[in-house]
């Protein structure tokens, strides 16, 4: 859930809203040291009251005071330095932090400045920035000038800068909280909720936490020894990582090296076995070749054989074929003369029944006179 917070810092001198000025503008140590590696220095969203170019402050204030007629009090704030935060992914989730073109980054620079206007006075804000050119986002800073009515006894009446006016009416808003500082928090945090996103959320407080406040300046040397040390840590992991892969090398070429010299005593080991090995590999070669020479032979007498055999009984066959023809023709003939002596037997009778007279007739094969 996005976070809000809110600090408050008085402003007490003209010199001090200079200073303000020069480090928007980058033109102090201390600014120039936040910028982050390859921004534009100074890259922000702010505007500035009464017309004022350049983010000056200091004219500002003054335009502010002729503006309002209002007076300052001897050793009173002249103004409130105020700085509104929300978490920097909920800039993150409407695209790049540090785009001026975001619509949040937009939206978080206007609702903070009616914010601060709502408790402190219409027209009392006069510079608003959002920086965009740090690491981080979400932070506005707001130079607050609150003008209150002081009457005199005599019922005179003079507009006045007042701070703590502002502050106590912060409070009275809130109803809460009796401390300006945890009002404000409260405070903030429902006007985000409000105009922002529902889903904001009131920063822990520092009573439950029991956390320091840093200022801008000490939040960034942590800032800058916590990327010291994560640039330390991404070294030291790419070390490690390197190191492991040497000792992966290493390993590799080891177990490659011990596997050779197994093998190459393996191997020693094992000659005197495959010379044997070949030896009776050899001799029973020798026997095999033998035994098959022997197959061969048996196998071309067999086929002789039955080459013998075959062409025994091809000769066989054709006799008999041969016997069959003759056969044949015999039989053929013996038909042939058989009918001839047929004929024949025939042409006789014939001849015997012209020779024989009618009566009586002849009986054959009975004894008697023809």
């Amino acid at each position: 859930m996005p976070k809000t917070a809110v600090r408050f810092r008085p402003v007490r001198t003209v010199s001090a809203l200079a200073a303000a000025t020069r480090h928007a503008l980058r033109e102090d140590a201390t600014g120039r040291a936040r910028v982050r590696p390859g921004a534009q220095p100074g890259a922000a969203l702010s505007w500035t009251a009464h017309g004022v170019k350049g983010r000056d402050q200091v004219a500002a204030f003054k335009a502010h005071k002729e503006v309002t007629g209002a007076q300052e009090r001897k050793g009173a704030p002249i103004a409130l330095a105020a700085i509104c935060v929300v978490s920097p992914e909920w800039i993150d989730e409407a695209g790049d932090r540090h785009d001026p073109k975001n619509p949040r980054n937009r939206e978080l620079l206007l609702q903070a400045g009616r914010w601060a206007e709502s408790w402190a006075g219409k027209g009392s804000v006069i510079a608003a920035r959002l920086d965009l050119d740090e690491a981080g986002g979400g932070v506005v800073d707001l130079t607050i000038v609150p003008v209150r009515v002081q009457r005199s006894r005599g019922g005179k009446e003079t507009r006045r800068i007042s701070t703590n006016g502002a502050l106590a009416d912060l409070v009275a808003q809130t109803g809460a909280e009796a401390k300006s500082y945890a009002a404000a928090q409260t405070s903030w945090a429902r006007w985000a909720q409000r105009t922002l996103d529902p889903a904001m959320e009131r920063g822990i407080p520092r009573e439950k936490t029991g956390a320091e406040n840093l200022t801008p300046e000490q939040y960034g040397r942590v800032k800058d020894e916590m990327r010291a040390l994560k640039a330390r840590r991404d070294a030291l992991e790419a070390e490690n990582v390197a190191l492991h892969a040497k000792g992966r090398e290493w390993a590799a070429g080891y177990k490659a090296d011990v596997e050779a010299e197994t093998k190459a005593e393996a191997e020693r080991q094992l000659a005197p076995l495959r010379t044997w090995k070949g030896r009776f590999a050899a001799l029973r070669k020798g026997d095999e070749d033998e035994r098959a020479a022997a197959i061969d032979a048996a196998v071309k007498e067999a086929k002789k054989a039955e080459k013998v055999v075959q062409d025994e009984l091809r000769s066989e066959l054709d006799r008999i074929r041969v016997d069959r023809r003759k056969d044949a023709e015999t039989i053929k003939n013996l038909r042939e003369n058989s009918k001839e002596t047929a004929r024949q037997r025939d042409a006789a009778y014939a001849q015997i029944r012209q020779l024989t007279p009618a009566d009586p007739k002849p009986t054959l094969g009975r004894r008697g006179p023809l």
